[in-house]
């Protein structure tokens, strides 16, 4: 690699900025706040979906219970785990909107305050 190639010197001027920005206290509250909702989040869809399928795998009589006419267990779960998405997809959007984008800024005005010092 040339020491005077342009996409190499502006890579690793990119990775000196971005691990100064992982190395602020605030990124890593931002951080370690998404890890405290997200991973609750991923393990109950997680443990739904593999119920589901083992369920359908292994449970025939409990998912073809009828609920009304031909729609039974089966699809009621299904139906579970769509909405079960769109509800975790809210709420994180709104925590996000609420919470995420506020420690976000802070994080960014701390990387330029600290580029503004050196």
């Amino acid at each position: 690699m040339n020491s005077k190639d342009p996409e190499a010197m502006l890579a690793a001027r990119d990775a000196r900025y971005w691990q100064e920005a992982v190395d602020l206290p605030s990124f890593r509250e931002l951080m370690k706040a998404k890890k405290k909702l997200l991973v609750p989040m991923v393990l109950l869809y997680f443990g739904a979906f593999m119920g589901m399928t083992l369920l359908a795998g292994y449970g025939g009589n409990f998912m073809t219970q009828k609920i009304s006419g031909a729609f039974n267990m089966a699809y009621l779960l299904v139906l579970g785990c769509y909405f079960m998405c769109w509800i975790l997809g809210l709420v994180y959007v709104r925590i996000a909107n609420r919470d995420f984008d506020a420690m976000a800024a802070r994080a960014i005005e701390e990387l330029k305050n600290t580029r503004r010092q050196a």
